[in-house]
C-alpha cells in the first residue's frame, strides 16, 4: 500500500535534503546534477523545476513505476480511426 506522506514516497527513491518547510533532492525522471526536485510537506505535492512533472504521492508512486517498466511491456496507445464519407454519403444535398 502506498503512503499518503509525500516525503515518505519520495524518499523512497531519493535522498532528500530539508530546506525550511520543504524537501530538496535529485530528480530520478532525468539526468538532474544540481537537484531540482521539491517537496512540500505543507501541500503534500512534489514538482520538478527542470522536466515539469508533478503531483501527490500516488502520482510519483506511478511514475516510478513507469520508468521501471519495460517499453516492450507498454501497451501502445491505439491510433484514432476515422472513416472516409464518400460524397453521395453527406446528407447535405
Amino acid at each position: 500500500m502506498i503512503s499518503d506522506n509525500i516525503v515518505e514516497v519520495v524518499s523512497n527513491y531519493v535522498v532528500l535534503t530539508k530546506a525550511g518547510q520543504h524537501y530538496l533532492g535529485k530528480c530520478p525522471h532525468h539526468d538532474d546534477p544540481i537537484g531540482t526536485l521539491a517537496v512540500n510537506t505543507r501541500t503534500n505535492q512534489f514538482y520538478c523545476y527542470m522536466c515539469g512533472k508533478g503531483g501527490g504521492p500516488r502520482d510519483f508512486e506511478d511514475y516510478m513505476i513507469r520508468k521501471d517498466t519495460p517499453k516492450e511491456s507498454v501497451p501502445k496507445p491505439k491510433k484514432a480511426r476515422t472513416k472516409k464519407i464518400k460524397p453521395s454519403e453527406t446528407s447535405d444535398q
